[in-house]
């Protein structure tokens, strides 16, 4: 029977593109309705070494494609190009401590989503049937401010599928969010809170390798700008899909 487990020694390269696609639905203080539509392809390169203790990784953003249909500004993707970032994971844990070479909106997207990319595992190894919880606190990127978000997840091991030469356990994560924080824009203070639930499935080698992933996101957003007595209200929903380079799509 496949079972999924991070390796604890030695080390690779894999080369990942990063899928986004966001809808955001906001409302302002007049009434009026306003839709963005934004969406791109990440190609990113994922380094690391592990050992029995701890798995330290390196990420870097080769390239970044703009999807026609919902295009990113042209000066947000360049901003990201050639960002770089540490993390660690304990042994079947998720990604924490990413410290990154530079900031920007589109850049720490892509650091969230490199987080979602590798799910919890227990550390012995998940197989089919299996299921587990974890839970996580740290920043992330929601609506162009970073907060911090506090997530529990249930996850439940599946099927085993066959993807590009090798057998992979499907994973799927249900995770629920809660988020919040405060900022200055415009020397105006800015209160966020959020919520929201993640729906994402995984294929995971035995080796540990992620071949491929895809879900949701879908966050419902509120910020307060108390000097004014205002408030903006807004509902995100993001459609995520992940694959090792390499590997035929699906």
């Amino acid at each position: 029977m496949l079972r999924a487990r991070y390796p604890a020694s030695g080390g690779a390269i894999a080369r990942y593109a990063l899928t986004r696609r966001d809808s955001v639905v906001s409302q302002m203080p007049s009434g009026e309705v306003q839709t963005q539509l934004r969406g791109r392809t990440a190609f990113v390169t994922v380094s690391w070494i592990a050992t029995a203790s701890l798995a330290r990784l390196v990420a870097a953003v080769d390239s970044l494609v703009e999807d026609p249909a919902a295009p990113v500004p042209i000066l947000q993707l360049d901003s990201a190009r050639g960002t770089r970032w540490t993390a660690e994971r304990r042994p079947g844990g998720p990604l924490t401590n990413f410290t990154g070479s530079a900031r920007s909106l589109v850049g720490d997207q892509i650091r969230d989503e490199l987080a979602l990319l590798f799910p919890s595992l227990p550390p012995a190894g998940a197989g089919p049937g299996d299921v587990w919880s974890d839970s996580a606190s740290m920043p992330v990127r929601l609506g162009g401010f970073e907060v911090l978000e506090t997530g529990r997840g249930e996850l439940r091991a599946g099927e085993v599928v066959h993807l590009g030469g090798s057998d992979a356990l499907v994973i799927v994560a249900i995770r629920i969010r809660r988020a919040q924080g405060e900022t200055t824009q415009f020397d105006q203070p800015i209160q966020i809170t959020a919520a929201g639930t993640d729906s994402l499935s995984h294929a995971v080698a035995a080796d540990g390798r992620v071949l491929a992933a895809s879900g949701v996101r879908r966050t419902e957003m509120a910020l307060a700008f108390p000097a004014v007595g205002q408030s903006i209200t807004a509902q995100e929903f993001t459609r995520l899909t992940f694959r090792l380079v390499g590997l035929p799509e699906q």
